[in-house]
């Protein structure tokens, strides 16, 4: 059989093929029930297929991803996680998705990332930035203030020139960042009810970023010292300061810019020490019965403020039935 095939545009632009005894015209696919998808259509849907694909065998991790999150904030505690993070990402359900790596970042997403973003209202006074007061401040006439809000509350032993003392000590803790030496304050007293915490608290309302304790340890100071750059108060040091060497080795570190430098070895998520410097320059306050006598190295870094006990027909007004909004002086530093 002879065929022979005319060019379409002899036949007007369709394709016919035709033999010595008959004439075939192939259908088009619309005629016979077929659609042909547009390119278009045929990458929607291969971006459909992979896309099912992926949802199929990300499920299964959703959901354990879910369940692990349950599991890892149960311990807050960064010393209970990182004995935890390995038994947990060796059970059945956890295996196959994660490691121990991956067990430590979501715990530090779930507690750092909660501690670091409070709500204002939640936040320590050192925590806090406050805002800069608006209009003209006079410096003189704000320390006066603030010396008179100090006698107010206080039975200095030189009320004028430790009033005073104290007025510049916190005027410099709103300029700590001009300065090269952070001055210390050692407040004392021969015996107890001499007023030196309430003078503590005074000067924590007054200052920069406060952060008042009772006790402490190098540490704790150390690392708070490194991340809010606070104006510390630490009160009945003559309880446990004398005690605690490494605390003072802290505390004598902190006066000077550049060398207040704490190092540590701290472990990495991969296993390995590296080390680790903690900035403590900073100002500070210490308070306690003949805290003086704690250690002569501390006293030596510190203007030393004397109380004593008010007499009897001496009438001064807690600090605590202050009305908060006379401590708007701060503010203005």
């Amino acid at each position: 059989m002879t065929q022979t095939k005319k060019k379409p545009s002899e036949f007007g632009g369709k394709n016919t093929i035709t033999d010595n005894k008959t004439d075939f015209k192939a259908p088009a696919p619309e005629e016979v029930g077929v659609e042909i998808p547009s390119p278009a259509e045929e990458l929607e849907q291969s971006v459909l297929e992979i896309y099912q694909a992926i949802e199929r065998e990300a499920d299964p991790k959703n959901k354990a991803y879910g369940l692990l999150k349950k599991v890892v904030s149960k311990y807050p505690s960064e010393s209970q996680i990182r004995l935890k993070a390995s038994d947990i990402c060796r059970l059945e359900v956890f295996k196959p998705y994660f490691k121990k790596t991956d067990v430590l970042r979501l715990w530090r997403e779930i507690f750092e990332t909660s501690l670091d973003e409070k709500a204002e209202g939640d936040m320590q006074p050192y925590e806090r930035e406050i805002e800069p007061y608006e209009g003209e401040v006079n410096g003189a006439e704000l320390l006066a203030e603030i010396q008179d809000r100090l006698q107010r509350h206080i039975v200095f032993v030189d009320s004028d020139v430790q009033s005073f003392t104290c007025g510049l000590w916190i005027l410099a803790t709103w300029c700590i960042d001009s300065f090269n030496f952070s001055p210390y304050l050692m407040i004392t007293a021969p015996e107890k009810r001499c007023g030196k915490s309430q003078l503590l608290g005074l000067l924590a309302n007054l200052s920069k970023k406060p952060l008042e304790a009772g006790n402490l340890t190098a540490p704790v100071l150390f690392r708070l010292a490194q991340k809010h750059h606070p104006t510390m108060f630490i009160d009945e040091a003559d309880s446990f300061l004398s005690k605690d060497e490494d605390l003072q080795g802290v505390i004598k570190s902190g006066i000077e810019r550049g060398k207040a430098l704490v190092f540590r070895l701290e472990k990495s998520p991969s296993g390995n020490f590296t080390e680790r410097h903690f900035d403590c320059f900073g100002m500070k306050a210490i308070s306690g019965i003949s805290a003086k006598n704690i250690s002569d190295t501390i006293t030596d870094r510190c203007i030393t403020i004397e109380l004593r006990r008010k007499l009897r027909n001496e009438i001064m007004p807690k600090v605590r039935d202050v009305s908060k909004e006379l401590w708007s002086v701060a503010r203005k530093a």
